[in-house]
């Protein structure tokens, strides 16, 4: 017969305890885990992982410098001529003599950026009014949703902006506004905003003086990838992504400098377009 005083005192809980260590059971699951995490990491996500590993390196391989990959843009409509597969987070700096179309060849670009990313316009320099207006209008840039225009003067507000997130692209004009203000020095810009915010491009628009020089410590000069220089309505561009050329106002620029524009534009491709004339 069944001691019915044995079941009584029986843990029913006794049978399905398990006969093998916890910590046994512990690295399964974490086994398990392992495999489910493994499952998802894809040769891309992998290659990534790796490239992101090996730009934190100071010091490479042949093989393993050879084997890095950056992001670029690839640029169509014409602004091929004008930059060759830029960095996604390129640095540029424009500069020219008042006047010669520096702004509103710069607002052009920051339409055809829009293209890649939100763009901020910060006029730091004249601010908003009518020939802002004006300059955001031709460049169409008034009906574009991926543009936004700004005003403020303080490093505190453009440090504000950079860490939103919301800009890829952002173009300060004029930095020589900052540079007065602030005393800020090149090292100390390259510092707070192009190392802290390494995915965000920057333009920078640069006053010169009356005989088309920098004017500033030509240290900012080596801050960026490429420099863009501007003159009778003509954007040039030398450095890290080729040379090229960029024509802000065409009907002007052929008046202005009729040699130069027929060195720029062969006959058969002279198309006068509407254009940005301040």
């Amino acid at each position: 017969m069944i001691d019915e005083s044995e079941n009584k005192n029986k843990n029913p809980f006794v049978d399905i305890v398990p006969s093998l260590p916890i910590s046994h059971h512990t690295q399964e699951i974490q086994n398990t885990i392992n495999q489910e995490q493994n499952q998802h990491i894809t040769p891309e996500n992998k290659q990534q992982k790796t490239a992101k590993s090996l730009k934190n390196k100071r010091t490479l391989s042949s093989d393993e410098l050879m084997s890095l990959q950056f992001d670029t843009l690839t640029f169509d409509m014409g602004w091929e001529k004008f930059l060759q597969d830029p960095a996604r987070n390129m640095k540029i700096g424009i500069s020219g003599k008042p006047k010669n179309g520096k702004t509103a060849g710069a607002c052009q670009l920051a339409a055809y950026l829009t293209k890649f990313g939100n763009v901020l316009y910060n006029f730091a320099d004249q601010g908003y009014n009518a020939n802002t207006q004006k300059l955001w209008s031709l460049a169409g840039l008034d009906k574009n949703p991926n543009a936004k225009a700004s005003d403020f003067q303080t490093l505190e507000d453009l440090d504000a902006v950079c860490a939103s997130g919301k800009f890829q692209f952002i173009f300060i004009d004029l930095i020589n506004g900052y540079i007065d203000r602030t005393k800020i020095k090149p090292h100390e810009f390259e510092d707070r905003f192009i190392k802290k915010y390494p995915n965000i491009s920057f333009i920078l628009i640069f006053e010169v003086t009356k005989q088309g020089n920098f004017k500033g410590d030509q240290k900012w000069m080596h801050l960026v990838d490429a420099i863009i220089e501007v003159k009778d309505y003509v954007m040039e561009s030398r450095g890290r992504y080729g040379h090229g050329f960029h024509i802000v106002w065409e009907e002007e620029f052929k008046k202005i400098n009729p040699k130069k524009y027929a060195e720029l534009v062969p006959a058969e491709e002279v198309n006068v377009a509407s254009v940005l004339y301040l």
